[in-house]
């Protein structure tokens, strides 16, 4: 039997198995038609302009993710579970709101305990509606902080936990780490330059991504000299070649003005690049959306 019917014949065996090929939605119907049904398994990466809300747009790709059933683990290397949980509550009192601003509440006032002594009896119930709509899927939701993580968040760490993850309950979740040039210097490589962690780092995470046929999403910063009033490059991510080479998607989010953004499609590997979609951003509750919101107030 020659290599090309024996794979055949796998795949054959395989046909009712569709976890090698799952797209998973994103929640943007653009950014999903373009992706050509979502994320796929392998290495995606994130990168945007200061300000133009590039955790927000991955918190909210989580959280939708999470409400379609699947499961989603969060390495927050950067900000504490408290923050992104406020985040996500903010997000969420948005989506209820229909983007009415009088109605929504931000993440900085939710973190505030003077501005909370502000809020009404009918603020609060809005906001446990919120949490109460977030609780139907939080279970599937899993934020792994410095305070929570039982050593330094290494590349090493993510991939035993996601492992475990995996071995325990049977479920492949998508991966979210924010973000990717502040993981933790791998055990036993105390040495390494910058450049030499970060290809360590992505040739540690794409094993990870491939073993499990999971999508592992990356936040990555950019070089600040290498963009200008268009926007972000394949250039502009630090380590770029690496990057470049290993990843199935690259975005890169633009600011416009305060509530105008530009999501490019850098690099996608298996289909056409170079296209850009267009979002509006409202940074104070952490929401994009694809269209207008007629009630908000700015």
């Amino acid at each position: 039997m020659n290599s090309i019917t024996s794979t055949l014949l796998k795949m054959k065996d395989k046909k009712n198995d569709n976890i090698l090929i799952e797209k998973i939605p994103t929640g943007f119907s653009n950014l999903d038609s373009i992706l050509g049904g979502g994320y796929q398994s392998g290495l995606h990466f994130v990168g945007a302009t200061p300000s133009a809300g590039k955790t927000a747009f991955v918190l909210q790709v989580m959280r939708n993710m999470a409400q379609s059933g699947k499961e989603c683990i969060f390495f927050s290397l950067e900000m504490m579970e408290a923050i992104l949980v406020s985040k996500l509550l903010s997000m969420q009192s948005f989506i209820d709101s229909d983007g009415d601003a009088n109605m929504s509440y931000p993440s900085n006032f939710l973190l505030d305990s003077k501005s909370r002594m502000k809020l009404t009896n009918d603020d609060w119930a809005r906001i446990f509606l919120s949490s109460e709509h977030i609780e139907k899927f939080s279970d599937r939701i899993h934020i792994i902080d410095n305070d929570t993580a039982t050593k330094s968040i290494s590349s090493d760490y993510i991939y035993n936990s996601i492992n475990e993850f995996v071995i325990e309950t049977g479920k492949h979740p998508v991966v979210f780490i924010d973000y990717l040039q502040i993981i933790a210097q791998p055990e036993r490589h105390y040495f390494l330059s910058d450049k030499q962690m970060i290809d360590y780092n992505i040739s540690k995470l794409r094993q990870l991504a491939f073993l499990h046929h999971i999508p592992v999403i990356l936040i990555s910063s950019v070089n600040r000299e290498s963009y200008d009033n268009r926007g972000i490059s394949i250039q502009s991510f630090k380590g770029t070649g690496d990057i470049e080479y290993s990843a199935e998607t690259m975005l890169s989010l633009n600011r416009l003005d305060f509530n105008r953004i530009d999501l490019n499609i850098l690099k996608r590997k298996d289909g056409i690049s170079g296209q850009t979609l267009k979002y509006y951003f409202f940074p104070e509750y952490n929401f994009f959306s694809e269209h207008t919101c007629k009630k908000i107030k700015i």
